[in-house]
């Protein structure tokens, strides 16, 4: 049994409910579609080779995988933005704004009163923000964090423990909780550390000189941050090779 496409579901269904306050059955066509084309997206973009990142560096290759990609990645944001203007449409006919149940409703309530900081294309960006990262860090993650539970047998059964104990087997746990669940929040952690869902930060620019540490990066520098080296830093971390949550219980 392959957990991924379900745990896809459910994480794409979460930014549904919160973004347009709708939820839909696994057997969906219109979500089976939208995890399909979220994938489709991240997969053509090839974001770990660092040359497709300097211009003047390129290879042919790379530039022709590049308009490839584009291809793709132009497909999804056409795709996004018809749901966009489709939700917006839907939310205009069918909903007042004396309850905002999502993202939408306040977006409209805000334009409706004049207190509307965020531009539509702003609100485009968001969303394509969200739907293009957060389906695939939260089921990367979530991915682990079952990986780690199943080769990890004390660590699992010590969590349960944990919840039955503080929460009980008859309500699902909220946020509320963690602050009464520290071995769980130290499992969470240490599987972020270990399990690195993103190893690369995505490109940015430097709009001012600064000195890092030993180091001077100029103006206009690009500057990528490698989290995997600083999730196995070894004069951070003792043994950063072994899953242990017990390095965040203090």
């Amino acid at each position: 049994f392959d957990p991924c496409r379900c745990i896809q579901f459910a994480t794409t269904n979460i930014l549904n409910s919160l973004i347009f306050g709708c939820r839909y059955t696994y057997k969906s066509r219109r979500l089976q579609d939208l995890v399909n084309i979220i994938n489709m997206n991240l997969s053509s973009r090839n974001i770990f080779n660092l040359e497709c990142n300097f211009k003047n560096n390129a290879s042919t290759k790379n530039s022709s995988e590049g308009c490839k990609n584009l291809k793709f990645h132009r497909m999804f944001i056409k795709h996004m933005l018809g749901l966009i203007d489709n939700e917006i449409e839907s939310h205009k006919q069918k909903h007042g704004f004396t309850q905002c149940r999502d993202i939408i409703d306040v977006y409209l309530k805000c334009s409706s009163n004049g207190t509307n900081n965020l531009s539509r294309m702003n609100l485009d960006l968001t969303i394509l923000e969200f739907f293009t990262y957060g389906v695939h860090q939260m089921s990367s993650y979530l991915l682990w964090a079952l990986h780690s539970m199943k080769e990890y047998p004390d660590v699992q059964n010590r969590c349960h423990d944990e919840i039955d104990q503080k929460i009980g087997p008859f309500r699902p746990i909220n946020i509320d909780d963690m602050k009464d669940l520290p071995y769980v929040n130290a499992t969470l952690r240490e599987v972020s550390r270990r399990f690195t869902v993103v190893p690369l930060s995505q490109p940015s620019v430097l709009k001012d000189d600064l000195k890092l540490g030993p180091y001077f990066l100029t103006k206009d520098s690009l500057v990528i941050c490698n989290y995997y080296a600083v999730h196995m830093n070894k004069n951070v971390w003792k043994e950063p090779l072994t899953f242990c949550p017990e390095r965040f219980m203090n």
